[in-house]
Order: structure tokens, then sequence, then C-alpha cells
């Protein structure tokens, strides 16, 4: 449970979102999505689980691996892991237009690499 967790919330800062964002675009509670990121909530029902990872462009196999985030099992790319400052940036960015946010953060990730 806590590696999807970790596993949820990269991939949602991989696509720029907040929580509020994803709840929305998966058509779930923004409480779910918040107890699902902090482990205190059990999985996801199929139904819901494919609803996330259609939003977040993962596969429910990749989102539910027991293995370390980033591992390409389960057939979708690596997800970046933002640096601890940029996560900070993107979550005082949440009232910011997700394709403005989005191209932000990307001009951060490849200013670093």
């Amino acid at each position: 449970m806590q590696n999807f967790s970790a596993r949820l919330i990269a991939a949602r800062r991989r696509c720029a979102l907040t929580q509020q964002e994803l709840a929305a675009r998966a058509q779930v509670s923004l409480r779910s999505i918040q107890v699902w990121e902090n482990g205190t909530m059990n999985l996801p029902r199929p139904a819901l689980l494919r609803r996330l990872c259609a939003v977040l462009g993962v596969t429910p196999e990749w989102l539910l691996e027991d293995d370390k985030p980033g591992d390409e099992k389960g057939g979708s790319e690596p997800v970046k892991v933002l640096p601890t400052w940029l996560e900070t940036v993107h979550d005082r960015l949440g009232g910011m237009e997700p394709e403005r946010r989005s191209a932000l953060i990307e001009a951060f990730l490849l200013f670093l690499n």
C-alpha cells in the first residue's frame, strides 16, 4: 500500500496535477486522493483504478507494483520524481492553469538536466 501511495504521488506530480485536478479528471473525490496518497485507505476499486491510470498515463500493474518507483515493470515509462525544492514550487503553483504549470515544471526539469 505504501508503494501505491508513493507511485500515485510521483505520477500525479509528473503530470503536474494538483490533488484536486486529479480528483476532478478521474471523477473521484478529493478526499479519496488525499487518503490514497497518505496510505490510510485501501486500494481503489478496479474501475476507479483504471480511471486514475488513464489520467496519469500509467498502467494499473505499474501503479500496484511492489518494486521501487521508476521501475519500468508494468509496461509504462519510469516516473520522474521531482526534487524536493521543485515539489514545493509545484504545490505553490496550484492556482495556475494546468497547461501553463506543466510547461513551467518541464522548463525546470530541462534546466536541471
